[in-house]
């Protein structure tokens, strides 16, 4: 009866022992870095941008939606993001390229027109509508880093310049990693957002 007591107290212990010890590789995996990435600058600026192109897009949709990364989609954020933030309706083929570099860290492989970009008689320009008395913001509810990735859960808001309140229009997942490649050492990767 010692001899099984003393095994059954051995195994209990070397199982407590291992749980211990594989907490914090667990914990290691994915940890919370809200406060820090909500206070870098660059990181904000992305989120930013990124927030701004998908309040605008949710609009009049239902549900999920995911964005495709791919080359037509990336010029057409960009088109957005250049009206919206640099107040610019005009592009050339140069500013395109940079602008999608610095969202996604990706080259361009040829410029296609679709969404927010059409061909103009100088170059290229923005296609599509702005907010009116609008104004979009965000607020950065999360960041959990995981591995080489940050995914940020941010609440997309509206704000009425006439009635003067903010109400909730979307929850976006922007999934970024770091990349030398961007002005913001950021670029995000997936992006898709929810409409309350």
């Amino acid at each position: 009866m010692k001899k099984l007591l003393s095994i059954i107290l051995t195994l209990t212990m070397l199982f407590s022992v291992t749980t211990v010890l594989a907490t914090p590789a667990t914990a290691s995996a994915k940890s919370n870095v809200t406060r820090s990435m909500s206070k870098n600058k660059n990181f904000k600026k992305l989120v930013k941008r990124i927030s701004t192109y998908c309040i605008g897009e949710s609009f009049g949709k239902k549900g999920t939606t995911t964005i495709k990364n791919n080359n037509k989609t990336r010029l057409s954020i960009a088109a957005f993001v250049r009206y919206h933030i640099d107040r610019d309706f005009d592009y050339t083929k140069a500013e395109l390229k940079k602008t999608v570099k610095d969202l996604f860290g990706k080259n361009v492989k040829k410029i296609q027109c679709s969404g927010f970009l059409m061909k103009s008689t100088t170059g290229y320009a923005y296609a599509g509508g702005d907010f009116g008395t609008m104004v979009p913001k965000y607020k950065i509810s999360k960041v959990v880093k995981s591995k080489k990735k940050y995914t940020a859960t941010i609440i997309g808001k509206i704000y009425e310049n006439i009635e003067k309140k903010t109400t909730k229009q979307c929850k976006i997942t922007l999934t970024v990693k770091k990349s030398s490649k961007s002005k913001f050492k950021f670029a995000a990767t997936k992006i898709k957002y929810k409409n309350y």
